[in-house]
């Protein structure tokens, strides 16, 4: 946005719209069948960090994510990471993780359906986006941060581009120095701590998800169009906006 607006585009035609998730489809699974899934990921009492993504370090630093868990298991031993997703560097992570000592901490799910990322979400005690401080990171509105946080599960990430936006200037989860090892390991181990202490926090991750529902981001691009349309037909020209 702030590129083409600086390119000398007009202000009327560029629109700054978040990405939009449909709320109905991410909310918290049930216990019984969480708990399954902890016995079949043998997680037992863990605390639990979540990354979703493609495993592809050209653009997704899963690797940061590693050397950052490495340090959180100094602090947190019970402490276990599940990296969901497939990718051409999926090998290259998992011999990362047991260079750095943490395979037996760590569980590589491969790609798993979408249907069961409510599921996934509700298991974990935080999701984890690692991110460098490059114009990528900026560029991006990771989706899957909204549907974390709409299924009541705080985030840690690299405070870059609109990402302290999304987590209400952290209110809903950790913003840490990006592309930071030390910095992200503490985000983790600060944000086990604060699951553990406030139970309302789940609650309040669902209702700061409310300007991403799908239908009040679909009203704010039509409304766009609308007025966009209704300048290049010229003054004095009438575009209803559909009901």
């Amino acid at each position: 946005y702030r590129r083409l607006s600086a390119s000398g585009i007009p202000a009327g035609n560029v629109a700054r719209v978040p990405s939009a998730v449909d709320t109905r489809l991410f909310v918290r699974s049930e216990p019984a069948i969480v708990m399954q899934w902890q016995r079949a990921l043998q997680l037992d009492l863990a605390r639990v960090a979540l990354y979703t993504g493609t495993l592809s370090l050209a653009n997704h630093p899963v690797d940061l994510l590693l050397r950052a868990f490495s340090l959180v298991q100094v602090a947190l031993k019970s402490s276990v990471l599940v990296i969901v997703g497939g990718g051409k560097d999926l090998e290259r992570l998992k011999h990362l993780a047991l260079e750095l000592g943490i395979a037996q901490q760590c569980r590589f799910t491969g790609r798993l359906p979408y249907s069961l990322m409510p599921l996934l979400y509700t298991m974990a005690d935080c999701t984890v986006d690692p991110v460098e401080a490059d114009d990528t990171a900026r560029a991006r509105w990771p989706l899957k941060i909204i549907e974390s946080l709409a299924c009541g599960t705080p985030v840690v990430t690299g405070d870059v581009g609109d990402r302290r936006y999304m987590l209400n200037d952290g209110r809903v989860g950790e913003l840490v120095v990006p592309g930071d090892a030390g910095a992200l390991a503490e985000g983790i181990i600060t944000m086990f701590a604060r699951v553990a202490e406030s139970p309302a926090l789940a609650a309040t991750c669902r209702q700061s998800t409310a300007d991403y529902e799908l239908n009040v981001v679909t009203d704010q691009l039509l409304a766009f169009y609308v007025r966009a349309a209704q300048r290049h037909a010229g003054k004095g020209a009438s575009i209803q906006q559909p009901k």
